[in-house]
């Protein structure tokens, strides 16, 4: 953190952690929640996708060719208005 020029006091102080638990983020002990690593990114300019680990990139990987399985096994189309409003949806 400290060649983004925000020290762990800062950064939990910003956040609502104490120091400890920032020093534990960044030694791998604990994980940060998903919006906590948004936080940090917004404070610091330290992408959240550096924190990954290797196993969750993994799952993020897969997560994203189901997604794409899905949409091209059922092509979406958007809904017309009428549709809406008649409750066919």
């Amino acid at each position: 953190m400290d060649q983004h020029r925000i020290t762990y006091s800062v950064l939990a102080e910003l956040i609502g952690y104490t120091r400890a638990v920032i020093s534990r983020w960044v030694g791998g002990y604990q994980r940060p929640r998903w919006l906590d690593w948004y936080k940090i990114e917004h404070l610091t300019g330290i992408p959240f996708s550096h924190w990954l680990t290797d196993e969750e990139r993994l799952e993020i990987k897969k997560a994203k060719i189901a997604i794409d399985r899905v949409r091209k096994a059922r092509p979406v189309r958007p809904h017309t208005a009428a549709e809406l409003l008649a409750g066919k949806i």
